[in-house]
């Protein structure tokens, strides 16, 4: 360029020469210059004579020269002028539809045109594509392969229906995560629900009440059918399964008799399964009562209730003294001011008390006293009539004395050696004392002895109440010789009734 410079700057000078000699047949004479031989001059435009390749004709390039001699170095219409295209969004990918032609690629511009969204650098061709609802890898598809799945959630219970999807990059509103719920209508029924007894399928596990059920019951196998379950033989159910009941408590059930509701009775057995076997409270439990005495008696005061008779105890509560063995129902009553058989009255026998009596008088008696006929007995002077005169002492073979008693009336005391008083005969006692008759043989009383308008009678004898054998025999309206005693005296000896 610059050698075409000089050239067309000495040429100029030449012509002014010329000019200046008179003549100007340089000029006409000689052809242009086209130093560069590229067929323009630079009378002809060429703006490079040095420079065969730059002439008004030459097509323009993009190599920094002005090739086509119009002025412009590299304009955008140069022959490998490069295609630019818009990079709005700094991604490196432009805009197919912004394209510019240049050499040097403008300011915002790129060589790629594959850009599907030049307004987010979030979406470019070999990007990865992330659920943000655009098409970030520019493959024509928006999320392909990165949505997630969400299931429409009527009732709100967080479980969705899986009749109704949807694919989204977040959850939408109405929408759940989880499309598990096996009632969309009910948000008390989800698989994380609780499941009771209620005739549904609240956690959707596919069973109805099943045994798991929170409030399901503990039934319990009732064999022997009495309504209490054996508590080892427990089973989980909403429903009480066949041969089950609600209460565990049975204690034998293999034996219907046997159960907490049962009445515990005397047989060996915990009827009532309170863990105790006969105890004091069994329906037929007897009532038992110490016998602290050991005479066979009990108090009725100090009673125990038990199937078996405690040890110290007996089923009889009529003794009257329980420290006292010698005092019982039944015991022989003694004249010593003690209540022995527990009638209820004390020393209720005649007491005789022959202390100031000659012992030697029962061996005195020489016959016994039989009564055939008809008589009376004067307990005041001892006359019998038709058999013993009046007096005391031994007359007609039979003692009598009167006999003072303490606490009681005088007695008339006959003592005889045998006493007989015959069938149909009535012996009636007279006089203001009372009568007793000792016998030191047996006494026999098929007649009527009549004291009714006395003291009383009492007649003693071998086989009598207080000497053993069967007892005087009686009979008629009197008294008989029933339990009396006498003191005070003692057997001189032969065959005396034995004195007490």
């Amino acid at each position: 360029m610059r050698a075409s410079l000089l050239a067309l700057l000495a040429l100029l000078a030449a012509c002014r020469t010329d000019t200046k000699g008179g003549t100007d047949t340089a000029r006409t004479d000689q052809p242009p210059t086209d130093a560069d031989g590229d067929g323009y001059a630079a009378e002809d435009g060429d703006c490079d004579d040095g420079d065969a390749a730059v002439n008004p004709g030459a097509t323009e390039t993009c190599d920094g020269i002005d090739n086509d001699c119009d002025g412009d170095v590299d304009e955008s219409d140069a022959a490998d002028a490069g295609t630019w295209y818009a990079d709005a969004d700094g991604d490196g990918y432009g805009d197919a539809s912004a394209a510019v032609t240049a050499c040097e690629a403008p300011s915002g511009t790129v060589a790629d045109d594959t850009d599907c969204d030049d307004t987010t650098a979030e979406a470019y061709p070999g990007n990865t594509e992330v659920c943000d609802e655009i098409d970030n890898d520019c493959d024509g598809d928006v999320d392909e392969g990165v949505t997630t799945t969400f299931w429409q959630d009527r009732d709100g219970d967080g479980y969705g229906d899986p009749a109704a999807s949807e694919e989204a990059c977040a959850q939408p509103s109405g929408y759940a995560a989880d499309g598990t719920d096996c009632d969309d209508a009910d948000a008390d029924v989800n698989p994380g629900a609780t499941e009771v007894c209620d005739g549904v399928d609240d956690d959707c596990d596919g069973d109805v009440d099943e045994s798991d059920a929170a409030d399901a019951g503990t039934w319990y196998a009732d064999a022997d059918g009495d309504g209490y379950g054996d508590a080892a033989s427990a089973v989980t159910a909403c429903e009480a399964p066949s041969g089950t009941v609600a209460d565990g408590t049975d204690c034998d059930d293999g034996d219907a008799d046997v159960n907490p509701g049962a009445t515990e009775v005397c047989d060996g057995v915990d009827d009532d399964c309170d863990g105790d076997v006969d105890e004091s409270d069994a329906a037929d439990a007897a009532t038992w009562y110490v016998d602290a005495d050991g005479d066979g008696y009990g108090d009725a005061a100090t009673t125990v209730t038990a199937c078996e008779a405690p040890s110290g105890a007996v089923a009889d509560d009529t003794d009257c003294d329980d420290g006292d063995a010698g005092v019982y129902p039944g015991a022989p009553e003694t004249c010593d001011g003690v209540d022995e058989d527990c009638d209820g009255t004390v020393d209720e026998l005649v007491c005789l008390d022959l202390s100031n009596v000659d012992a030697s008088l029962f061996d005195s008696v020489d016959g016994p006293l039989a009564i055939t006929a008809d008589t009376t007995i004067d307990t005041d002077t001892g006359e019998i009539t038709g058999i013993r005169s009046a007096g005391t002492g031994d007359v007609d073979g039979v003692w009598f004395e009167v006999v003072s008693q303490s606490g009681g009336p005088d007695l008339g005391v006959f003592v005889v050696d045998g006493f007989t008083l015959a069938s149909g005969v009535t012996a009636e006692v007279t006089g203001a004392n009372g009568l007793a008759i000792l016998s030191t043989a047996d006494v026999s009383i098929a007649g009527t002895l009549d004291a009714s308008g006395e003291d009383g009678a009492d007649i003693y004898g071998t086989s009598g109440p207080n000497a053993g054998g069967a007892g005087v025999a009686a009979a008629g309206d009197g008294g008989e010789g029933s339990d009396s005693a006498y003191t005070g005296a003692t057997d001189g000896g032969g065959d005396g009734p034995g004195l007490v």
